[in-house]
């Protein structure tokens, strides 16, 4: 094995034991030298690659990230709607992951982090430093509320909610009604939803 494929190796093997180690203890009292050992590695190792636990936390979501934009990039479907859609899919796929962030009050940075290089790829109408600000915080609101809060709103009322404040009421009616209510290009399913319905909570936030 050439070293690049061994650095690569180790760094997803560091990833790995965060994540275990996440699971049964806080992330402030995960040590640097805990990380190393579960990963079978050594501390010089960690710190060829990381500065410290919080770099390698960025680095592994930026890992999934990456490979999430990667993938929309590829995909010849641009519109904001499709993006979104893929955006809580992606959301809903790496679910406990995020639940793990939520309770060691981690997950805004990283959902600032990662969020901000969805808009500033796919939204150009977001020009201005506070219309993003803006943009990342009621979404971070609502997506938080939709994956932690005890399911108080539906995925759809989250999706229907951050599409309107980004894209404008009727763009989003629009792609809702071109765009979610088919097949994307993957081929899986999405259920179908009536505007209506998928506005509802918009009326009561």
């Amino acid at each position: 094995m050439n070293q690049r494929a061994q650095a690569e190796r180790s760094k997803q093997w560091m990833f790995e034991a965060l994540h275990k180690i996440l699971q049964k203890k806080p992330f402030q009292d995960i040590s640097i030298t805990e990380i190393a050992e579960k990963a079978g590695v050594s501390r010089l190792t960690f710190y060829r690659h990381f500065d410290d636990k919080r770099h390698l936390l960025h680095a592994y979501t930026d890992q999934s990230n990456d490979a999430f934009v990667t993938k929309i990039l590829r995909l010849d479907e641009k519109d904001p709607c499709f993006i979104l859609k893929n955006s809580f899919d992606h959301f809903e796929k790496n679910l406990d992951y995020i639940r793990l962030m939520f309770q060691n009050s981690l997950f805004y940075e990283l959902y600032e982090r990662n969020i901000q290089s969805v808009f500033d790829t796919f939204f150009p109408n977001l020009t201005t430093y506070a219309q993003k600000k803006f943009a990342i915080g009621g979404s971070y609101s609502v997506v938080r509320e939709w994956l932690y809060a005890g399911n108080k709103i539906t995925k759809e009322d989250a999706l229907s909610t951050v599409m309107e404040y980004v894209v404008g009421r009727e763009k989003a009616k629009e792609y809702i009604e071109r765009s979610l209510m088919r097949d994307h290009s993957a081929g899986r399913d999405i259920r179908h939803f009536s505007y209506s319905e998928a506005v509802n909570f918009q009326h009561n936030w």
